[in-house]
């Protein structure tokens, strides 16, 4: 019995030592997570003010009379803003 009991509680220790690991290792993943939605958003965000320069270069091209360049026109294609 007193083996037994000492296995038990060896085997216990050893779960409870896994398991704090295993929360560990969660955390880690959250806060990976969580850092790679930020920068998501922050590319989405960098990406949205990009398009709203490129419409405001294309408003002031096209005050001038002119065709719209090359240049914005591949600008506006490869940026252009999501429809709402």
């Amino acid at each position: 019995m007193k083996v037994t009991a000492k296995n038990l509680a060896a085997k216990a220790a050893k779960l409870a030592k896994e398991e704090a690991e295993l929360q560990r290792k969660e955390a880690q993943l959250r806060t990976l997570r969580d850092q790679q939605i930020a920068q998501q958003k922050n590319a989405a965000r960098h990406l949205e003010q990009i398009a709203q320069d490129i419409a405001l270069l294309q408003g002031l091209w096209h005050e001038t009379g002119l065709d719209l360049s090359p240049v914005l026109q591949q600008l506006e294609k490869r940026y252009r803003a999501p429809r709402a």
